[in-house]
């Protein structure tokens, strides 16, 4: 009964094996790859454990084994080459099948070929078992690292769906490590040859249930705090290197939309609702301090701090966000330093962090398709990533980097960041984070952009749908035809004159003030537009989009900061957190996504304290340890990475090419040199050749048997090796002097062992052999 019991647990490592194989697979992949590839590669370590399983009980040699190890990575390569590489293949299964394909062989084969080759050594070497255990751990660290110092966002695969199955994702990491603790052990356990004491299996388990249940999720989520502003000056100015204890500082997007003073429309902007003398513009606030965060309702505030608002009970789309800035001081979030001199049209740099585009029949919330707004990141890349560029005509590029003072969920740059990269952040204690953005921002004015084209002439039906959607409330569109009837006959038919004139009315009619919610109305912004025209840059940003979107022109709303451009200090930028800020974007043919936000008339809040200059000067020299250089492109590791990897491949496609092609050159000469050699020679080609051709179809003579042997075992399948083999014996061991049979008949023999063995194995298994170039290393 013990014994029986002993074995049922030894029995229950391989499906314990399977299991973590098939966990660090994910963890490896998931951050890297779409659920295609990730089940790809779970199936892969699964498969590839099974099948490691079996061949390290094998019988096979451990240097066969791994020759046919190295053979599958180059047949990998080489089947992904063929898949993405050529032009015949892809033709036949179409772009978006070749890349599905690609990224099964890649993920699917590389983790098969892995979980495949650590099994099969873990049999066959014990040292190879701790390998198997290391690197098991150290795919799930990897995958839990990005949630070090309170990052509960990451990684984003387990979040996301701890959330949305209404639990805290701390104690999914808790528990996984946990079970990881307890697996380890328990394998090396199972492994072991020798009996262990149970105190010493038990002993790494117990520990890690203690650290479990006497520890406090909840202080292992606070994500690190900003130093406080008079730290950071006084530990700049003291420069004694010593890091001074970090304290708080409110990260939340509680803000309040950028006004006109005085009540007035800004200076530039047409008075009657016209444009006038083609001086139109993009309308910006004056003040630049924006409000409510993010425009979207997605309870994201734009600078990552917590969301104040209430999602599940809110009646209002926008879960509009309470702020706290009128309790103190507006606090700074980041530092941005510029590395090009650049003065937008508007007078305000737009730091856009996402766009919100899709309309889900009450407001504008982030697009849950990828084919749509793939120029916003919605995490912080570990690599350069590029994002989908606008058109360059009318922008100019922006290089600049970004110290963020307080957690973000995603990254930022002004207007249109075309490529992100991470950065060594240069004081830890000050900076959550450092990167550096490419951006191209617009540069025309904005009177420049009349008459041209609204949206993409090579979109397609469900893209002008998405960027067109809006509410079934027909009073959106019949006050947008309303407003353009009224524009000079000139710009009857100018989309982004028909934008400007909506644009101007919100303008002239607004009052601005983050008090007034809109909260009980079954629409927030129907209530703003016909109603009271009160509230803040989210019902305003709405409006805009949904008339637009009436008229058929693709709108969308972007949230991020606005900054006024008077508030920049040479190459510095802060931004606080009462400048999150949400506004309309309309898409031109020539241009991309253009900003044409909200001024409104007349501002019922009171205005925000101006910047602190010695704040931004201290903030300032901290961050420009990581100014870029205008002159310089930054090293795309991406790229080089990419690069080497194509290297590699084609490195290893080109010694298996050069390999097979030697082996068939050799294989086929040894076939047919009987053929050419002289009368000397052929005792010992003839020979070799027979040997050859008896080999491709699996017979060959055994360790210690001799030639004569092996020729009368042959004979029933090719008599005439027999008599070749006795010419053979003769030529090499016989007399010198003795009669030697002429060449012809050497080669007669050849061709008779030949013709039997077409006689007598199946043609499949004569093709089998010929196409296998390494058959003649089977020939004794």
């Amino acid at each position: 009964m013990r014994a029986l019991i002993e074995q049922v647990i030894r029995l229950g490592k391989y499906p314990l094996w399977l299991l973590l194989a098939a966990c660090a697979a994910l963890c490896l992949v998931a951050p890297f790859t779409t659920a295609l590839g990730q089940s790809s590669a779970v199936m892969g370590a699964i498969a590839g454990g099974m099948v490691g399983e079996g061949l390290g009980r094998s019988r096979l040699r451990t240097r066969s084994l791994l020759a046919l190890f190295a053979t599958l990575g180059g047949g990998l390569l080489l089947a992904d080459w063929l898949v993405v590489g050529a032009l015949p293949f892809a033709s036949i299964i179409g772009p978006i099948g070749a890349l599905k394909l690609s990224t099964m062989l890649n993920f699917g084969g590389g983790m098969g070929l892995a979980s495949l080759t650590l099994r099969a050594m873990g049999h066959r070497w014990p040292a190879a078992r701790a390998v198997e255990v290391a690197v098991a751990a150290a795919a799930v660290a990897f995958a839990f690292s990005a949630h070090r110092d309170g990052s509960v966002a990451r990684p984003l695969w387990l979040s996301d769906q701890a959330w949305a199955m209404g639990f805290d994702p701390i104690y999914a990491i808790m528990a996984a490590g946990v079970l990881l603790a307890v697996a380890l052990p328990a394998l090396l356990f199972l492994e072991s040859r020798k009996p262990l004491p149970l105190l010493s299996g038990l002993f790494l388990p117990a520990l890690v249930i203690l650290v479990f249940l006497f520890t406090d999720p909840a202080s292992l989520q606070t994500p690190p705090q900003t130093a406080d502003l008079d730290d950071i000056q006084d530990g700049f100015a003291s420069s004694s290197g010593e890091d001074e204890q970090p304290t708080s500082a409110n990260g939340k997007d509680d803000a309040q939309d950028g006004q006109p003073q005085d009540g007035q429309p800004q200076d530039g902007q047409p008075q009657d609702g016209q444009p006038q003398d083609g001086q139109a513009q993009g309308g910006q606030p004056q003040d630049g301090e924006q409000g409510g965060g993010q425009g979207s309702g997605e309870s994201q505030p734009a600078d990552g701090g917590e969301d104040t608002g209430d999602s599940s009970s809110s009646t209002d789309p926008q879960d509009a966000l309470e702020g706290d800035a009128s309790n103190g001081p507006p606090e700074p979030v980041a530092i941005v330093i510029l590395g090009d001199d650049y003065s937008p049209p508007s007078e305000h740099f737009y730091f856009r962090q996402e766009p919100h585009s899709q309309f889900n029949g009450s407001r504008m919330i982030k697009a849950n398709d990828s084919r749509f707004d793939a120029d916003f990141l919605d995490h912080f890349a570990v690599g350069m990533t590029d994002l989908d560029a606008p058109p360059e005509t009318h922008r100019t590029r922006i290089q600049g980097t970004v110290s963020l003072l307080t957690e973000h969920t995603a990254p930022f740059g002004i207007e249109a960041p075309v490529r992100y990269t991470p950065t060594r952040n240069p004081h830890t204690s000050r900076f959550v984070r450092t990167y550096a953005f490419v951006s191209l921002a617009q540069e025309t004015p904005y009177e420049n952009l009349l008459g041209m084209t609204a949206g993409r002439s090579d979109w397609d039906a469900e893209t002008w749908t998405h960027y067109t959607e809006g509410p079934e409330d027909p009073r959106y569109q019949a006050l947008a035809r309303q407003l353009i009837a009224e524009l000079p006959p000139q710009f009857a038919d100018d989309p982004f004159a028909w934008a400007l004139k909506i644009k101007l009315h919100i303008d002239e009619n607004m009052k601005y003030t983050r008090s007034e919610r809109h909260e009980d109305a079954a629409d927030p912004t129907a209530d703003f537009l016909f109603g009271n025209f009160t509230g803040y840059c989210v019902h305003s940003a709405h409006a805009a989009v949904y008339m637009w979107r009436s008229l058929g022109l693709p709108a969308r709303i972007g949230t991020g900061y606005l900054v006024r451009e008077e508030d920049r200090r040479g190459s510095a930028v802060m931004i606080r957190n009462n400048q999150a800020h949400a506004w309309p974007e309309i898409y031109l043919e020539e241009v991309g996504w253009v900003v044409v936000d909200i001024a409104p008339a007349e501002n019922l809040d009171p205005m925000s304290p101006p910047v602190d200059e010695e704040t931004l000067q201290a903030l300032a020299e901290l961050a420009r340890d990581q100014e870029p250089q205008p002159d310089r492109e930054p090293i795309d590791y991406a790229l080089w990475a990419e690069r080497l990897l194509w290297l590699l491949k084609t490195g290893l496609i080109a010694i298996l090419a050069v390999t097979l092609l030697g082996h068939y050159t050799a294989k086929f000469w040894r076939r047919g040199r009987y053929r050419l050699a002289s009368a000397r020679a052929l005792p010992r080609v003839g020979y070799r050749s027979a040997l050859d051709r008896l080999a491709e179809v699996g017979i060959r003579r055994e360790h210690g048997e001799s030639r004569e042997r092996f020729a009368r075992r042959v004979a029933a399948i090719a008599p005439a090796f027999e008599t070749l083999t006795a010419m053979h014996l003769s030529a090499v061991l016989g007399a010198p002097d003795a009669e030697r049979p002429p060449a012809q008949r050497w080669r007669e023999s050849v061709v008779a062992v030949t013709t039997s063995l077409k006689a007598t194995v199946p043609w499949w298994r004569r093709l089998l052999g010929w196409l296998n170039p390494f058959s003649f290393y089977r020939a004794r």
